[in-house]
């Protein structure tokens, strides 16, 4: 709890208006999973009672629905992402006064730059390939 802490009094030492919370992993992350929350359910309430004493609300980074409903019932303000949000969930966050930040167009736009990026790779490949066939020859 006391690593929620600290990291929440350092952000309201530099006067944020909004404190984010990784409640879980996050889906472009290699070594964390989104389906697995980053807090406990107490760091989480600490998180959210410190910033609230401030004046500040949480943000909650979440996907999986076990680190959604943790971030719900500590008193975050936003659920950020909510991938894997289920009615029951949206049952929680309209009860709670919650609001949803879905993140569809930065889905869409990372999904079309991979595909981008993949036919310019495949582009340079043959490029290297017709190169080196070529080196080879001489």
């Amino acid at each position: 709890m006391i690593r929620a802490l600290l990291t929440t009094c350092r952000f309201d030492s530099r006067n944020a208006d909004v404190i984010k919370v990784m409640a879980t992993g996050g889906v472009l992350s290699k070594y964390d999973n989104p389906h697995h929350q980053e807090f406990t359910n107490d760091e989480l309430s600490a998180i959210v009672h410190e910033a609230s004493m401030k004046g500040r609300a949480v943000a909650a980074h979440c996907h999986g629905e076990a680190g959604i409903r943790a971030a719900l019932e500590a008193g975050a303000l936003t659920v950020e992402h909510a991938t894997y949000l289920t009615e029951d969930l949206c049952d929680l966050m309209v009860a709670k006064g919650a609001l949803l930040v879905p993140t569809l167009y930065v889905v869409r736009r990372l999904l079309e730059g991979i595909i981008g990026h993949v036919r310019h790779l495949l582009s340079l490949c043959r490029s290297l390939t017709h190169s080196h066939t070529h080196t080879r020859a001489i």
